[in-house]
Order: C-alpha cells, then structure tokens, then sequence
C-alpha cells in the first residue's frame, strides 16, 4: 500500500510541475504577445493617420517635390499652386494628389491665399 501510495503522490508531482511550467510559460508569452499586438496597431493607426486616405488607395508611379503651377483664369487672372510634395497615380497617369497644397490667386488687389492639408 506504500508504494502505490508513492507512485500517486510521483504521479500528482510530475503533473504539479508539468502544470507549474505550462503557467510560467504562459505568463511570458501572453504579456510579451500583448505587447506585440499593441505594437502594430500603433504603427497601423500612425500609418494611416500620416497617409491621406486617397494616397493609401493609389499605386504611386512619381513623387514631385515641392511642385508650382503658375497660370491664369477665363479672366486672364494670375495664379499659382504648390505643395509640399505631390504623388502622381501610377494606375491611370491623371491624378496627382498633393501634400499641403496652398493656392495663391492675384484677382483682387490683395493676393487671396487657400491652403490644406492634402487635396
């Protein structure tokens, strides 16, 4: 009756430590998984907080930096745009989309300024 009595209490053992090594793995590996997931999703929110919506959809072909297009209106009005940086869509060649763009337009006596923060 000893001997069985010590092969369960061995028994109990093994699955004491067996179950005391599956929690210490365990609280590594969730707080450290936690952590990780944390991570991306602060870059993915950064990420797309930096990116306009419209640039996070395009195929990007050309970045311009700091473009200026100077021209005039039907009323022979001069104007003149630029931005920080503009991104050409590689899809259909068309659409430029830019970065902090400002518009500066001379029809009246004071010059009238627009600006935005991606359009």
């Amino acid at each position: 009756m000893a001997a069985s009595e010590t092969s369960r209490a061995e028994r109990q053992m093994k699955r004491w430590q067996l179950r005391s090594r599956r929690i210490a793995t365990a609280r590594k590996l969730l707080p450290a998984s936690i952590v990780v997931i944390l991570l991306a999703m602060t870059a993915w929110i950064v990420a797309r907080a930096l990116l306009p919506e419209s640039l996070a959809r395009i195929p990007i072909a050309e970045v311009m930096p700091n473009p200026r297009y100077f021209g005039r209106d039907d009323k022979d009005r001069p104007f003149q745009i630029s931005a920080l940086k503009a991104l050409r869509n590689a899809a259909t060649d068309k659409t430029v989309v830019l970065t902090d763009p400002s518009i500066c337009s001379a029809a009246s006596a004071p010059s009238l300024w627009w600006s935005a923060a991606s359009g």
